[in-house]
């Protein structure tokens, strides 16, 4: 997926983001969505035996499979510590040789364990606590030197309107050096550290350069990539980063000076981890380095894979569907590897996790469960992680219809899996997005879930209205693990009149004439429809099936007058930057820009910047009711007000991650218990979004104590204007009664929309030559009639 959660930080790091926005200007293609969207990012073992003993296996299985043939015994099991109250922003995890551990931590700390992780406590080094005590500081990178001494790129400069990143050492005897007299090319910024085994010091800038740097702080530039990049390790006489373009890790060999070609390490990055992320320098969706047995380890959703550089094959070393790699909730700020085949992985939460072999139980549990999801979804694996994690004698089998970069169609994968389910064979647990529920309830491919729902309401207190929600014919067949809300926010003397679709045109065209410039940034027939689709689209369709005439054409009528106001209101400029956007976006990632889940974020900072006055999306976390419940209260949003969204389709919801069970599943009681664990408060916490479960939901709204300061914003989020003027954004977390108006609209809603994609396509192309005076009203509703007739028909 395209989305991503947006960065929440805390105000002693706003100076760093608001620069770091300014770099990432120039960001490849799929960074050119959020730019038009107004968002500036606040940017086991299946050989049997562990780490480093196995001979490499050109067969390991690098996805979430079972092969029946390699189920041995042993494999790795997993213990986790939480050093948040110690790690607040993790920068990094080092082992020197003596076998000391250090930790860092951004705002300027770091901690030592010389047990193997177990204990930890505070690293005395006076020359960074020296620096710090002066003003706070918040370190890009960190990296520990063999002599003990801390290597770092920072901000130290008191104007927080200044970003000055600099190279620092602070040795564990005598005072800091600050490399503030380093040639970088064309005056570039410096943004990563490493520190090699024998004490070399290796800078990145922002401009993709790496150079050696001497204490006398002359440099020698090693190489310029051919592109950005946001993580490098060092090892020996090898060199390794990771290009933002997805291409693949890049050897290079500091001695003979060129890339070492490796071909096998390419294609298995490329199929298993195309366009990793990273948060900055420090935080990682995918993570290698090198272990004490010099292979070459790289750690992600996939697992743990150990390879030889130059060698053959990729070893699972970890099977990612067994431990918590696999989940998206955790990003790598270090990995190590401990002898005895043990590795410590530190996620940017402060989670400190040990591997740990264990030849005494399967590589593969027994038990199996399979689940199916059309496409891959990041709360579905962090909900799969956290049930693994709490029944290690199951495995969760989890297919994808569509994986990431394959040449499967949706019409494909459909089919595929309608010809499993109706043979009897097929996954156990089907999530139900994207795929044709009616047409499943219809065939009886779902287990009429009724009984099971009403017993699981007397174990877990659940949003009845979100569940009964999706009934067919009073029968229960799928349950929504969360859901999501449509919003919209404008001033409160036109938000407030925005009952339904009508009255909400009426107040678009009040507040046009108001207040000049954007109404909501979206410049096409389809994007301005698709804003509004979701509390229309349930109405579309009759209770019979057929097409609701009347609700269509109201549709088409009010969008078509919210459509023509923006584009009068709208500069050629921006309305140009749109269309050269769609096409580039769609040519990156094989979809529309449209379609996607970043085209209903909601973006506050352009509304309290004045670039747009009116809000229309999807609330879809509780730090997106966060930043909602904040608008108000940030400067010129005063009177702001955010409401549900009213269409023709009376009061509506989303429901997200529908599951339900393969009628003919062999495995229906084990079907049903894992739909009652994932139901229960942990793992739909887990998943980060709104929970169906009234506990889980209150949960997921208490505040993280260390950041929570009662009158105080939590969070920042920054941007700039296009004439370069600064825009904050304060955050202040909901508490106690600052939620009731959201609870209540929870329990208000009754309506779920349920995409309907085809039918919406058609509604959207008619609707487009309706739009561009290319037909009239009655044209747009004959020809939707003549395009959707087979498919209504199927």
């Amino acid at each position: 997926m395209f989305r991503e959660t947006p960065v929440m930080i805390k105000q002693s790091d706003l100076k760093l983001q608001w620069k770091r926005q300014e770099r990432n200007e120039n960001m490849k293609i799929k960074h050119l969505a959020l730019v038009l969207a107004g968002v500036l990012l606040l940017t086991g073992c299946g050989s049997g035996q562990a780490a480093g003993t196995a001979e490499e296996d050109s067969s390991a299985k690098t996805n979430q499979t079972v092969d029946e043939a390699n189920k041995g015994m042993g494999r790795y099991v997993e213990a986790e510590t939480d050093l948040s109250d110690i790690c607040r922003s993790a920068a990094g995890l080092r082992l020197t040789k003596d076998g000391t551990l250090y930790l860092c931590d951004a705002p300027g700390a770091v901690y030592e364990s010389t047990d193997q992780g177990e204990n930890w406590n505070p690293y005395e080094l006076p020359s960074l606590e020296e620096v710090v005590d002066q003003s706070p500081i918040y370190f890009i990178t960190m990296d520990m030197a063999e002599d003990g001494s801390l290597w770092a790129v920072g901000d130290h400069s008191v104007n927080e309107d200044e970003w000055n990143p600099q190279l620092m050492h602070f040795p564990k005897e005598g005072s800091a050096q600050i490399f503030d007299k380093l040639s970088l090319e064309s005056g570039e910024q410096p943004c990563q550290v490493r520190v090699s085994d024998n004490g070399k010091v290796f800078l990145a800038d922002y401009g993709a350069n790496i150079y050696e740097v001497k204490e006398d702080q002359t440099v020698t530039k090693v190489l310029t990539a051919d592109g950005s990049f946001s993580n490098f390790q060092i090892h020996n006489n090898l060199l390794a980063f990771y290009p933002d373009d997805g291409t693949g890790v890049k050897i290079y060999d500091l001695d003979q000076k060129e890339y070492v070609e490796d071909a096998v390490l390419d294609q298995f990055m490329q199929e298993n981890y195309p366009g990793a992320s990273s948060n900055g320098y420090s935080s990682f969706q995918v993570f290698y380095f090198w272990g004490n047995d010099d292979a070459f380890y790289v750690a992600g959703k996939s697992g743990l894979h150990r390879h030889v550089i130059g060698g053959g094959t990729m070893e699972e070393v970890i099977n990612g569907g067994l431990s918590v790699l696999s989940n998206p909730n955790y990003w790598y700020s270090g990995m190590v590897a401990l002898p005895d085949h043990e590795f410590l992985m530190l996620s940017s939460m402060g989670k400190l996790i040990r591997f740990t072999y264990d030849a005494t139980i399967p590589s593969v549990p027994e038990k199996e469960i399979t689940i199916y999801s059309l496409e891959e979804e990041d709360a579905l694996l962090s909900a799969i992680s956290t049930y693994q994690s709490k029944h290690p004698d199951v495995y969760v089998n989890y297919e994808v219809g569509m994986p990431q970069n394959s040449s499967v169609t949706k019409e494909d994968a459909i089919k595929n899996l309608n010809t499993e389910v109706l043979s009897g064979d097929g996954p156990d647990v089907l999530i139900m997005d994207g795929l044709p529920m009616d047409s499943f309830v219809e065939k009886g491919l779902l287990l009429d879930l009724t009984d099971f729902t009403q017993e699981l309401s007397t174990k877990i207190l659940l949003y009845e209205n979100l569940v009964d929600g999706l009934k067919k014919d009073e029968k229960q067949y799928v349950i929504p693990l969360q859901v999501q809300f449509p919003v919209v926010a404008a001033k409160g003397a036109y938000a407030n009149e925005m009952n339904d679709l009508k009255s909400m045109a009426d107040a678009v065209e009040a507040l046009s004439m108001a207040v000049p410039g954007d109404v909501l940034s979206t410049y096409s027939p389809k994007g301005i429809m698709r804003k509004f689709t979701p509390a229309s689209a349930p109405s579309f369709k009759n209770a019979d099936g057929t097409l609701n005439r009347e609700a269509i054409l109201t549709f088409w009528e009010q969008t078509k007058r919210i459509y023509d106001v923006q584009m009068a209101s709208a500069s050629e400029e921006k309305v140009e930057q749109y269309q050269m956007i769609l096409p580039m976006y769609e040519q990156e990632y094989g979809s529309s820009y449209e379609d996607s889940s970043w085209f209903g974020y909601i973006n506050a900072l352009d509304y309290i910047g004045g670039s747009t006055h009116m809000m229309a999306g999807i609330a879809d976390t509780p730090y997106t009711q966060a930043e909602l419940y904040s608008l108000s209260k940030n400067k010129g949003c005063e009177d702001a007000v955010v409401r549900l969204m009213s269409g023709t389709a009376g009061k509506v919801y989303i429901p997200e991650l529908m599951i339900g069970i393969n009628a003919s599943s062999a495995n229906v009681d084990s079907s049903k218990e894992f739909l009652t664990d994932f139901l229960g408060d942990e793992i739909l916490e887990s998943m980060g979004g709104f929970p169906v479960s009234k506990t889980a939901m209150e949960q997921a709204f208490v505040p993280n104590p260390q950041d929570y300061v009662e009158g105080q914003p939590m969070y920042y989020a920054a941007s700039s204007d296009p004439e370069g003027n600064m825009i904050e954004e304060q955050i202040w977390w909901p508490v106690d009664g600052d939620l009731e108006p959201f609870y209540r609209m929870v329990e208000e809603v009754t309506v779920p929309y349920v995409q309907d994609a085809v039918l919406e396509e058609a509604v959207y192309q008619a609707g487009t030559a309706y739009f561009e005076g290319a037909s009239t009203l009655e044209e747009a509703w004959d020809e939707l009639q003549s395009q959707i007739s087979l498919y209504m028909a199927e």
